[in-house]
Order: C-alpha cells, then structure tokens, then sequence
C-alpha cells in the first residue's frame, strides 16, 4: 500500500508542475487479504480496540491506513490548486471479505459472491464546485461505466466504442439513465481452468444468479426481497 502511494507521490508531484491535465489510477490491494501494515499502526489498534478479534483489528488498521494515505495524496494537490480542479472517484472491486471479519451489513454474501454484498458496493466521487458536497446518487453503474463518464465530464472526444455508458448526468444533476440496461456478472473458476461457470443477470428490480456450479438458478426480486433471502420460485411475489 505504502509502495503504491509513493509512486503516486512522484507522479503527481511531477504533473503539478506542468499546465496539461492528469491521469491517475490507483489499484491498492488493502483491506484484502494481506495486511501490510506498519507495526506501530497495527499495534495502536490493538490498543484502541482490544476486546475486537485480532483478524478484525487488523482489517480495521488496513481501512483506516488506506484513508490515510488517501487524504495525503489529496492534501499534496491543495499547494498548487489542483484540488479545486481535480475529479476524483473511490471505489471497490467487490464487497468485503468476510473471512477477513469485513462486513457487508444485511447484504448476502462476501468477496467473490454474486449475491449483492459481493457485488453492490458503493463509489464517492469528489470535484470541488462541481459535485454538490454529500449529495447522494442511486444510480447503478459498473466500473465499466468510469471511463466514458470522465470522457464526457472531462469534455474528452473519443471514437471509442465502450461497453459502458456515461453517468455524468446521474453525478452532476442526479438525472437516473434514460434507458434501463440489462446488466451481466461472469465469475470464471480458478478451479475449473477459468471457466465462466458462475452467472449473474440484472434487469430492473429483477435478478438471476448462479452463485456456484452446484447451485441452482434463484429469481429474486431486489425491491421486496434486496438482502436476497426467498427466491421467487419459493415465494409468493
């Protein structure tokens, strides 16, 4: 994590200096599975929260190091005033593993799951001026979505064909896409030579999953039954 933010460091404090916009993508492993944390963070957990298990002290070290580190990286652009003018997105490749004791609240499932607490996560987004200070959007979006949405807000002209959509409307006028998209999760096996061999399907307030090989195909309906307990197949809507 530390490695990560370094070169983060050296290639924004280089960018700051010049009068052309940046890019930066930033992929942190934390809090996965490892937990590289320097001893002294680590062992003030410990002290802070001691009657929590230790897998859960660390998780939480993990969490509150990664915020640290990006809150630095945000300070470094104040000096110069790029803040003001930066747009910056904070997401996660999938919900919380909870054999690393994270928790995905009443969402079903874990990292790795199809099931919506492997899946639904949310994304904060910052541009001083731009985005109304703790406004809140409901739109779903895909991480495939990130990059024509910054093309639009970034007045970016492209001939790309994109497999997602822009979101620049939802962001900045909180306007829901104009037309509903079927949205497709493909999980390969690691087991199974990566075969795709796990499935889900979103369509409105409707989604089919096969969360496992050995699992049959469950219908649920996320307006009435969001933390994915009765299948349709077995209940009465």
């Amino acid at each position: 994590m530390e490695q990560v933010s370094f070169w983060a460091i050296k290639f924004i404090t280089q960018q700051t200096d010049k009068q052309h916009p940046f890019l930066r993508f930033l992929a942190y492993d934390a809090p996965g599975n490892s937990y590289l944390l320097p001893n002294n963070e680590e062992y003030d957990q410990q002290q802070s929260v001691p009657d929590i298990e230790l897998n859960r002290q660390k998780h939480i070290a993990s969490v509150e190091h990664l915020d640290g580190d990006i809150g630095m990286l945000m300070n470094l652009l104040k000096p110069t005033n790029h803040l003001k003018n930066t747009l910056i997105f904070f997401s996660s490749g999938s919900g919380g593993n909870l054999k690393t004791v994270a928790s995905n609240g009443n969402w079903r499932g874990s990292k790795n799951d199809l099931y919506e607490g492997g899946i639904r996560v949310p994304t904060c987004l910052y541009w001083k001026g731009k985005i109304k200070k703790e406004s809140i959007c409901h739109q779903i979006a895909m991480t495939m979505d990130i990059f024509p949405t910054l093309c639009i807000l970034t007045e970016t002209l492209t001939t790309i064909d994109f497999d997602g959509v822009s979101v620049s409307k939802s962001i900045l006028e909180n306007e829901p896409l104009q037309e509903e998209r079927t949205l497709f999760w493909i999980r390969p096996d690691a087991t199974m030579h990566y075969q795709p061999i796990d499935y889900a399907i979103r369509k409105g307030v409707c989604k089919l999953i096969k969360n496992s090989p050995d699992d049959d195909f469950e219908l649920y309906n996320l307006t009435t039954d969001p933390y994915e307990q009765t299948p349709l197949r077995t209940s009465s809507d």
